[in-house]
């Protein structure tokens, strides 16, 4: 599954366009259609390799906001399965 993102290509450049391939949904995954993402200074950090661990590139971002489009049999939800998630 092609998916587009930003990354950062090294410590030293700025986020950019980038596309990247993610496995498909297993049977305990819930699939998430990414409307808004924010970046924290956490991200900044690990972006910049400021602690040393990198694995480039970096794709910064994990606070998310979008809609539940896939939800996998082996998962439990006390939600309705489809629609927005925080």
């Amino acid at each position: 599954m092609v998916t587009k993102g930003y990354a950062a290509l090294s410590a030293e450049s700025h986020l950019a366009p980038f596309q990247f391939e993610r496995r498909a949904p297993g049977r305990r995954d819930v699939q998430i259609a990414i409307e808004f993402c924010g970046i924290c200074h956490s991200d900044i950090h690990f972006a910049r390799n400021e602690w040393g661990d990198d694995d480039l590139p970096v794709r910064p971002g994990h606070e998310i906001v979008g809609r539940a489009v896939k939800v996998s049999d082996d998962v439990r939800v006390s939600r309705p399965r489809r629609g927005r998630v925080a």
